[in-house]
């Protein structure tokens, strides 16, 4: 008789908070085995075993469940994503895996779609954020015109830090729209990122590039 063993149900769950602690190996790593088994037990990308049975040489899988929400959730930690649109604060501070090069990924938020390309270097890191699409906020009260979106307007945005032990040489970012370069103040967060706040406020629009590099 088999012996029954939960497998992969909770792997979302454990995952989560490696990559949120600083331990994206990890994390990465159970993903993985989750995708072992959607692939050759469940054959479904939108499935994961509830338990398996496991026997020599195989495993059975008996109940499914859905995970949808919990894969976004996986993809906003692993880019280290959150926006304040009150205060105009966009974090992107992805961790990325020891034998990982760079992350290339879609950025879903409420009110626009856009990509993030990130690629940390010897002393520090190339980010790019490309905005994509916007999206109109529902206005609730009919007394408040509303003229669509308008942009993403951005007074700061977080990214992650040089590598502690690259050195301690002194760190420049520079910030560009486009092809037009724009200033910034440095400070630096305690857990290695640096915020770098726009001497005057940024307002993109769909197709503009937010391009930061670290050195």
């Amino acid at each position: 008789a088999g012996e029954r063993c939960d497998l992969l149900a909770s792997t979302l769950g454990e995952a989560l908070p490696y990559i949120a602690q600083g331990d994206p190996g990890s994390g990465i790593a159970l993903l993985q085995r989750l995708e072992d088994g959607r692939n050759n037990i469940l054959q479904s990308p939108w499935l994961s075993p509830s338990f398996a049975i496991a026997k020599p040489g195989a495993g059975q899988a008996e109940g499914a469940e859905s995970f949808d929400m919990a894969d976004w959730n996986i993809l906003a930690t692993s880019q280290g994503f959150h926006l304040d649109l009150i205060d105009g604060r966009l974090t992107l501070s992805p961790a990325l895996p020891g034998t990982w090069r760079s992350l290339d990924t879609p950025v879903f938020a409420p009110t626009f779609w856009g990509n993030m390309h990130y690629k940390p270097l010897v002393h520090g890191g190339s980010l790019v954020f490309r905005l994509d699409r916007l999206i109109a906020l529902v206005v609730v009260k009919p007394s408040i015109k509303s003229t669509g979106s308008v942009g993403l307007i951005l007074k700061s945005i977080r990214v992650p830090g040089p590598d502690p032990s690259s050195g301690s040489a002194p760190v420049q970012a520079h910030v560009s729209l486009g092809q037009s370069p724009i200033g910034c103040r440095t400070e630096a967060h305690p857990s290695g990122d640096l915020i770098l706040t726009f001497d005057a406020p940024l307002t993109l629009a769909t197709g503009d590039r937010l391009e930061v590099d670290i050195h």
